[in-house]
């Protein structure tokens, strides 16, 4: 793997570490493994679009549709997964 994609993918999931925090300090901030399985597969994904977008030894139109594929692709599933917007059955409240 990459040094510079180890590095992008280190700094997505150090965010996980927010929710867990708030998690074990606040009784309303209610998140299962599953919730924070989900969201390291986001922010995954999050930190692989950046990385094809923005690394400029493979910047090319394939790695940047891709990328841009990907971002859509995690923001489609966040809003999904926080409002439901499109209705699925793994919809949020």
């Amino acid at each position: 793997m990459n040094i510079k994609l180890t590095k992008y993918l280190i700094i997505a999931e150090s965010l996980l570490f927010i929710p867990f925090v708030v998690s074990i300090i606040s009784n309303e901030f209610k998140w299962t493994a599953f919730d924070f399985i989900v969201a390291a597969i986001l922010l995954g994904l999050g930190a692989l679009a950046a990385y094809m977008l923005f690394d400029k030894e493979h910047t090319n139109r394939k790695n940047q549709a891709a990328g841009i594929f990907l971002i859509i692709l995690v923001v489609m599933a966040w809003i999904e997964l926080a409002v439901g917007l499109l209705g699925s059955p793994f919809a949020g409240s």
